[in-house]
């Protein structure tokens, strides 16, 4: 048992919360404190990143400060502090985030959650802001789609993912995908090969780098260290 638990990047990514809360409460003390840190869903606006890039595959909880108490006061923890910020990630961009610590105090049969106004409203103009990104993505990728091009697509991860499912990226002359991650290279993506980048060194085709946050560092890679003059196809103007 412990009288401090921490949970940063946590409960955007869990299936179960009653299961994991009943399980909490089990390994803290009474009157321990549990602290947060989660994406601050009111703030996706606020931050520029690919488009819907927080509705990313691996979150599927979404929280803001009214959300995040109902979740904490519907099984027994009340607020000591909470704090709307930003954290800059290790991968040169920055996220909305909640910093927040809650005690741990008894179950209250008669608790009832409070209506989060907020978030409604701050997915709304996310979601407005996003759709128009997205229509002038999916016109660079149509054109390109259009042409019947061969190119090479830099990134599995999911914003080609995302682009596959959603634009006419697949419908592009894809001839193969290059990932740097080794986890995936040899294997295939659409029954195009995933390959390491090192073979791009022996290949002729444009590059689309599909990636925002790493948009100008992969660039960077495929020029001063690979050596290669492939054209590069650029989706964000950034």
């Amino acid at each position: 048992r412990f009288d401090l638990v921490i949970l940063v990047g946590v409960l955007e990514h869990l299936r179960d919360l009653d299961e994991s809360f009943a399980h909490l409460r089990t390994i803290l003390n009474p009157g321990g404190l549990l602290y947060v840190e989660v994406p601050d869903a009111t703030a996706f606006i606020d931050w520029d990143n690919a488009p819907f890039q927080d509705f990313s595959t691996e979150h599927i909880n979404f929280f803001a400060p009214v959300s995040l108490e109902n979740l904490m006061g519907a099984r027994g923890f009340t607020r000591v502090f909470l704090e709307q910020n930003h954290r800059e990630q290790s991968w040169k961009t920055v996220m909305s985030n909640l910093s927040a610590v809650f005690r741990k105090g008894e179950l209250q049969p008669g608790w009832r959650p409070v209506f989060d106004r907020d978030t409604a409203i701050g997915l709304e103009r996310y979601v407005v802001k996003c759709r128009a990104e997205d229509e002038k993505l999916h016109a660079r990728i149509a054109e390109l789609a259009d042409s019947r091009r061969p190119i090479l697509v830099w990134g599995v991860g999911t914003h080609t993912s995302r682009l596959m499912a959603t634009s006419r990226l697949a419908d592009a002359n894809i001839v193969a995908f290059i990932e740097s991650n080794a986890r995936y290279q040899g294997k295939t993506l659409r029954g195009r090969p995933i390959l390491a980048p090192e073979v791009l060194t022996g290949r002729s085709e444009a590059v689309l780098v599909s990636s925002r946050v790493f948009q100008h560092e992969i660039a960077a890679q495929i020029r001063e260290q690979l050596r290669c003059t492939n054209e590069l196809i650029l989706l964000y103007d950034v």
